[in-house]
């Protein structure tokens, strides 16, 4: 019995190890590649009003807490950065594209097309920790608002790499997270083995103190 549990202290140490190595060398590799917090957006459009150029997404929440990147999206978009979507500050609500990090990949909307995808790069996991509140403008080649979406509420993802896919159609707008790596369930079972460690440790018997019952028989032994 005393071998069976050694046994599997022995396999279940090196189980836990092992995961832990794999993570560390997980976002070691990330770091390494300097993409570990590029994340990406990516949009399918349908309805869009006439003239529609690009999209953005109008955040609101803590806007003191979100880091201010210097990535110059009215040069790539071609538009002044005194334009309306540029400026844009109202009940609380501010450009993504040009109040954080999130960069334009050149993707642009033909209104010819029934459906349209879009793809922007370079947000942080905190964006949506501190700004849930979201909605998207179309925008002209000017960077005039042509329209706006509906608001939703973007729940943030932790301990994982995520990509965020957005519909809108016409004023309607929607969302799903789509899941890249597999860090957040190894987190888990990591949570999980440490507390099952925890548990076998509480219920495992103590073993006796046998050094005082030894200790016993000799002074009898002697006595005799």
């Amino acid at each position: 019995m005393k071998r069976a549990v050694k046994v599997f202290i022995a396999v279940y140490i090196a189980v836990f190890i092992a995961l832990f190595v794999f993570l560390v060398v997980c976002f070691g590799s990330c770091i390494g590649r300097g993409n570990s917090d590029i994340y990406h957006l990516e949009f399918e459009l349908e309805n869009v009003p006439e003239g529609t150029v690009f999209v953005d997404i109008l955040a609101k929440g803590n806007w003191e807490k979100q880091r201010r990147a210097d990535v110059d999206n009215e040069h790539l978009l071609g538009i002044d950065r005194n334009c309306e979507i540029v400026r844009y500050d109202k009940d609380g609500y501010k450009s993504l594209m040009f109040n954080t990090e999130i960069f334009y990949e050149g993707d642009k909307i033909d209104t010819a097309e029934s459906h349209n995808h879009l793809c922007y790069g370079g947000y942080g996991m905190e964006i949506f920790k501190n700004l849930p509140y979201v909605k998207i403008a179309y925008c002209d080649k000017d960077g005039n608002i042509l329209g706006i979406t509906e608001e939703k509420k973007v729940m943030p993802a932790y301990l994982r790499r995520v990509r965020y896919e957005f519909y809108a159609d016409g004023e309607k707008l929607s969302y799903r997270r789509i899941t890249q790596h597999i860090y957040f369930q190894i987190w888990l079972l990591l949570l999980f083995m440490l507390i099952l460690g925890a548990v076998i440790l509480m219920r495992m018997p103590r073993p006796e103190n046998t050094e005082h019952i030894q200790s016993g028989e000799v002074d009898n032994e002697r006595k005799e």
